[in-house]
């Protein structure tokens, strides 16, 4: 039986070619860790090749910032209960560390003398396979997936893909998930009796595609 508790959603702005804008975004939220919000973005977000295949400076925004950087609501909010939330916290404490700034293009074939750049999608992807997007993803997409993330870059347009497998998956193998509630209860929600990133967004009456 899946936890309620174990939520992690994933936020994906799609870029300009699938109904976007831009090259898009990727964000990942985890709110049984004081709701952690993952979204990476470079320092400097004015337009520069060399931002393209060298890691640049970097910055963590938060759900407000990215809707303001962005000017809309994501398209695609995917919500799964099937991951491993401390295994993708872990990931990311130790990512943080040694990060070496945002690179927009990741893989084999734009590997960096540096090292230890990340775009947001290849950081999302780095953290979704730590927690097990594997186990959920069907052979099809899971192929295109690890095809397309070697051999150039992880994109949010393929990572929305991939994740909607995904949830089709769970929801295969746990129908109770549909009923879960938007957004569980933590201690942290309990003690602070503060507004979580899903109710602001809520008062603020900003809507997107729930998966």
């Amino acid at each position: 039986m899946l936890q309620q508790d174990n939520l992690v959603i994933i936020r994906v702005w799609h870029s300009g070619l699938h109904g976007g804008a831009g090259v898009g975004h990727v964000s990942i939220q985890i709110p049984r860790y004081q709701d952690l919000y993952i979204s990476l973005w470079p320092k400097d977000r004015s337009p520069r090749i060399q931002a393209a295949f060298r890691p640049t400076p970097h910055a963590f925004m938060t759900y407000e910032q990215d809707l303001t950087l962005e000017g809309r609501p994501p398209e695609s909010e995917i919500r799964l209960y099937s991951l491993s939330a401390g295994a993708i916290k872990n990931a990311y404490d130790r990512k943080r560390a040694t990060l070496a700034g945002w690179q927009l293009c990741q893989g084999i074939y734009f590997s960096s003398p540096e090292g230890g750049g990340e775009s947001c999608a290849s950081l999302a992807y780095f953290l979704l396979t730590h927690g097990g997007i594997y186990d959920l993803t069907a052979s099809s997409a899971t192929a295109r997936f690890s095809s397309s993330s070697l051999g150039s870059s992880a994109t949010p347009d393929e990572l929305a893909l991939v994740l909607k497998a995904a949830k089709k998956q769970e929801e295969k193998r746990h129908p109770e998930t549909k009923n879960f509630p938007l957004q569980p209860a933590t201690a942290t929600d309990e003690e602070n009796e503060g507004e979580s990133i899903q109710s602001r967004s809520a008062r603020c009456g900003m809507t997107c595609h729930l998966l």
